[in-house]
């Protein structure tokens, strides 16, 4: 089964909404973005879309609801057979790394999506467990912003390869 998602105008139509709601939320509620990010409310608004169209195809890959959830900042992305999946979306690069932060639980899959809208790629995943390894900590050379573990994509798991061993 192919890792790559094509998305149709109303699932990218979702997954945009979604996203600038979110945004939209974050004014209303008078708080910033988080995690030091420092951009502007434009490019704010397209990574939320960004991440939230992630979600969507990270849904649909795995024939599962999308709840078009805003103001959820503590539950999953996504919910797959009980476990929680955390979506972490980036456009398509040389080099791309799963970004997982402090505040990540153990226990949590994280799934990093490229995005090239309107094809997503699946491109692996990790346990936040499996992945808070001081080899991957790292500030990416931006001293003012918060270390993280990045993990490098080659480093990762297929998703339906992770999600299939635990129902052995």
């Amino acid at each position: 089964m192919s890792n790559v998602v094509r998305l149709e105008w109303f699932e990218i139509d979702t997954g945009s909404q979604v996203g600038l709601s979110r945004c939209l939320e974050n004014i209303r509620m008078e708080q910033g973005f988080g995690w030091g990010y420092d951009k502007g409310f434009t490019d704010q608004a397209k990574d939320s879309i960004m991440g939230a169209m992630g979600e969507v195809a990270t849904a649909k890959h795995l024939h599962i609801y999308f709840g078009c959830h805003v103001n959820s900042w503590k539950e999953p992305d996504l919910i797959y057979n009980g476990k929680h999946l955390q979506v972490r979306t980036q456009q398509k690069k040389n080099n791309n790394f799963l970004i997982i932060r402090k505040n990540a639980k153990p226990e949590d899959l994280y799934i990093l999506v490229l995005e090239n809208t309107p094809e997503f790629t699946i491109a692996g995943a990790i346990y936040a467990k499996d992945a808070m390894q001081d080899k991957y900590l790292t500030d990416f050379g931006q001293a003012h912003r918060p270390k993280v573990w990045g993990i490098p994509q080659q480093d990762l798991f297929p998703l339906k390869e992770i999600l299939k061993k635990e129902l052995v």
